[in-house]
């Protein structure tokens, strides 16, 4: 778990509808609560944040809802970037996702054994 004091710097709306929040830290940390925190990247949890006013009957009891994003819908954003900041954009990412996707599917059935 961390705990620090933060400052909310900003929530941006993804294609998804999901949000992405940024916070940064009001004091200095240390290496090795930075390395805490760094263990915790890509995992899922809860975030609360309050104006200074949280208490114990506001934290959530069990684990956080982990529906979150299909591997498709993981498959499709990854390619979305890739596309987005790795190719001129003169196909439409449809039809490089699609062709992608395609090209993914022959490799698989190139290294299965013939039947």
């Amino acid at each position: 778990m961390i705990q620090v004091p933060v400052t909310f710097d900003a929530a941006n709306r993804r294609r998804d509808k999901s949000v992405g929040m940024r916070f940064t830290t009001n004091l200095e940390i240390s290496n090795h609560d930075f390395a805490e925190m760094d263990k915790l990247v890509g995992m899922e949890g809860w975030c609360l944040f309050s104006p200074n006013e949280l208490e114990l009957k506001d934290v959530p009891k069990g684990d956080a809802p982990t529906e979150g994003k299909s591997m498709s819908q993981r498959v499709r954003n990854v390619n979305y970037v890739a596309w987005e900041t790795l190719t001129d954009k003169s196909t439409p990412f449809e039809q490089w996702h699609n062709m992608r996707m395609e090209a993914y599917i022959q490799a698989v059935k190139d290294k299965l054994p013939e039947r």
